[in-house]
């Protein structure tokens, strides 16, 4: 079965005027290609045996799934996320082919925004919680620069897995994966702004503590509390990106998908803190 047929290549994508953008049918179970079941007129995959409602499928791959507010998207990806991937069948479930107006890969960000949000009101948030941790300690006013740390990491960590998804469906031959890329990424976004909290908390504590000098026994556990959340956010960020990146390939054969979980941008994330906290300890 050539899955690959189901996924237009990204030069379609960025040219609706091409002749190849009109969309092939699938079946959103295994991905086989329903021209020809569709011209026999079967009611059932014959790959995986799906029943096949063709007029749901031409409204589904005209205007795509509904993903819902990004309230309710938090929720499935975060909350539920074995249920939310495995809804979508295919990468065209909730994106819109080529020619029409919609939930297009490039558009997930413009549409709910998590990664501007995020980092946005995560400097913001870290420099105002940084001032009211300064009356309680002159440390207060270093941690202003912990947000824009937090930022620059979360940005290089982000570009950094951005570059390693992609190589990793160009090695399994997907015929789009800067769209595939950009889908998986997208997701993984949803994390960021339970990331922002944490650095709002971290850069509270440790400013009204004065870190890294003796810390107060009492504020202890809350600066205990922020590191590992920071660590387990970290680790979940991670496990969405491989979730997406298995919905992303889903009827494709890959191996060792744990690739996807074990990224550049986790390791950035996990030992760049420890290299800049180790430093400031030195000096």
């Amino acid at each position: 079965m050539d899955v690959r047929s189901t996924n237009p290549p990204d030069s379609a994508q960025a040219n609706p005027a091409s002749p190849s953008r009109k969309v092939q049918l699938s079946c959103p179970a295994c991905a086989y290609p329903l021209k020809h079941v569709q011209e026999a007129g079967l009611t059932f995959c014959p790959e995986c045996g799906e029943f096949l409602d063709f007029t749901a499928l031409e409204t589904l791959h005209k205007k795509g799934q509904n993903l819902g507010d990004k309230w309710l998207l938090l929720f499935n990806v975060l909350a539920r996320p074995k249920r939310f991937f495995d809804s979508l069948k295919t990468p065209r479930c909730y994106m819109q082919p080529p020619g029409h107006q919609g939930l297009l890969a490039s558009s997930l960000d413009q549409k709910y925004r998590f990664y501007q949000f995020s980092l946005k009101w995560g400097m913001l948030g870290s420099a105002v919680c940084a001032l009211l941790a300064a009356p309680l300690s002159v440390f207060g006013f270093v941690c202003l620069i912990l947000g824009v740390l937090w930022a620059v990491i979360v940005s290089m960590a982000h570009a950094a897995t951005s570059f390693w998804v992609r190589y990793l469906l160009t090695r399994i031959g997907h015929e789009q994966p800067e769209s595939g890329e950009q889908r998986v990424m997208f997701f993984s976004t949803t994390v960021l702004p339970f990331m922002a909290l944490d650095c709002w908390l971290l850069t509270f504590s440790l400013g009204a503590t004065g870190w890294p000098f003796p810390v107060q026994k009492t504020v202890q556990p809350i600066i205990a509390a922020a590191v590992l959340a920071y660590v387990a956010l970290w680790l979940y960020w991670s496990w969405i990106i491989l979730r997406a990146f298995q919905a992303e390939t889903r009827g494709m054969e890959i191996q060792e998908p744990w690739r996807a979980f074990l990224n550049p941008g986790l390791a950035l994330a996990i030992l760049g803190p420890l290299v800049i906290f180790g430093a400031l300890i030195i000096i």
